[in-house]
């Protein structure tokens, strides 16, 4: 299920949601559900997980700047490089809240919602998915794991969201 769109009065020109392959594995082994103790197990070892999320996020940032550089000298054709920006911003999504970076995935749904309604990654639109990353980079420096600081993570979502809408406010003007 995906957040409530925050650019509803933008017509959406594209899905950022990536679509789920069939789970084959479980096809084989049939729909029988799972023990509640294998459950308590699982739920038990993703909370206690010490993976450090910065390093995997690391990986994604490489991904995004590279597809924003070749979006930037058109190396892409427009679909592809709307693709190849959502692919780790997709991933930082999901993996995000499941390694305890629950604004994360939050802030970064907020960037994929902008990008299913932007026409065009043009220079404007790259600064502000170049904005969101360094965002994302300084929450994971800050370590904002499970702990919200309610007060500055509404006031930082509201920033981003506002130099989006400027973007559209820019862009009909003009």
């Amino acid at each position: 299920m995906s957040p409530e769109p925050y650019f509803k009065d933008q017509d959406k020109l594209r899905d950022g949601d990536i679509i789920a392959p069939p789970n084959i594995l479980k096809t084989k082994a049939g729909d029988g559900g799972l023990p509640p103790e294998l459950l308590e197990q699982a739920e038990s070892y993703l909370a206690k997980n010490t993976v450090d999320f910065a390093k995997t996020a690391e990986t994604y940032f490489g991904l995004l700047d590279n597809a924003l550089d070749m979006a930037e000298v058109q190396t892409l054709d427009s679909s592809d490089a709307f693709e190849t920006v959502l692919f780790p911003l997709s991933q930082l999504k999901a993996q995000g809240a499941m390694f305890h970076y629950p604004l994360v995935s939050e802030i970064t749904a907020m960037l994929i919602n902008f990008l299913e309604v932007v026409e065009e990654l043009d220079r404007e639109a790259i600064k502000i998915v170049r904005a969101y990353k360094m965002t994302l980079a300084a929450l994971l420096i800050r370590s904002n794991k499970g702990v919200k600081e309610e007060e500055k993570d509404t006031l930082l979502k509201e920033a981003l969201k506002n130099a989006c809408i400027r973007y559209f406010e820019n862009k009909r003007r003009n």
